[in-house]
């Protein structure tokens, strides 16, 4: 099962660890945080400890963005790190993982780190279906696009974004032969994907692309994502602690406001 991926240990025990290079003396996995008792944050990568000072980000497109807790912090980190091909990041509602993931997606695309951002999600309904939905392909696709259009600034930013190529919106349905490349591919509530679907989906990451998902196992939407068959969670499972290519991170505080923290926490 899913374990915490951040660490907190003394200063004792990290100066044993760095004494000792052949052995891993503290038993750390690929990409895991380690808080020390004198709030020093680091991550264990390539066995060798990295110390995180991403707490902010800027470009055009997202103006200054700053990480609002330590477990931000280390969002930041690993959604910057290009080296980790693909990330978990799962928490409460409110935590900032799709927020964050956004942000990152744009500044990376600004620079010219990938060519665009392909978002995609898959197609769940909570509640009575409301079937066939009128218009183009755009806007079919719509409903799905609304969690990320909260994070960039509305639909006007989308329909921008579109038009200038900078984010492609597909549904998981129809990715099926596709082969992503020089993407940041944003996965959202990747909860509700099954375990053949995770596996589709992993293997159209193409060449010089990352994969970012971001899921709520406590709002899994129906039982057809439960008993054992969620995807989201036999990737954690699967991935964890195998390769630095991966990454993982929960985040538990919720940022969005009092009220939606409550709810998180009590129903």
């Amino acid at each position: 099962m899913i374990n915490t991926i951040i660490r907190h240990i003394n200063d004792i025990d990290l100066a044993k660890h760095y004494e000792n290079e052949t052995d891993n003396l503290l038993s750390l996995l690929p990409n895991q945080f380690v808080i020390t008792s004198n709030k020093t944050k680091l991550r264990y990568k390539k066995n060798q400890f990295v110390e995180i000072r991403n707490k902010s980000i800027q470009g055009s497109y997202i103006g200054k963005v700053h990480a609002k807790n330590d477990e931000q912090e280390l969002a930041l980190n690993i959604l910057l790190d290009d080296e980790v091909k693909c990330v978990v990041l799962i928490g409460k509602a409110g935590c900032g993982k799709t927020f964050l993931t956004a942000q990152v997606a744009l500044n990376k695309v600004e620079f010219n780190k990938y060519d665009k951002i392909f978002f995609t999600r898959n197609h769940v309904e909570v509640g009575k279906p409301l079937g066939a939905l009128p218009g183009d392909m755009f806007e079919k696709i719509k409903p799905y696009c609304a969690s990320i259009v909260d994070q960039i600034g509305g639909w006007s930013s989308l329909y921008h974004l579109t038009e200038q190529n900078t984010i492609e919106v597909e549904a998981i349905s129809y990715l099926q032969g596709r082969d992503i490349k020089n993407c940041f591919i944003v996965v959202d509530e990747a909860q509700n994907i099954n375990k053949d679907q995770i596996k589709m989906l992993l293997t159209r990451v193409g060449e010089g692309s990352k994969i970012v998902l971001c899921g709520d196992l406590q709002q899994v939407a129906t039982k057809e994502f439960t008993n054992g068959n969620n995807g989201l969670e036999h990737l954690i499972n699967s991935f964890n602690g195998k390769s630095d290519l991966f990454a993982m991170l929960e985040l538990q505080d919720s940022v969005r406001s009092e009220l939606a923290k409550l709810a998180a926490e009590l129903l």
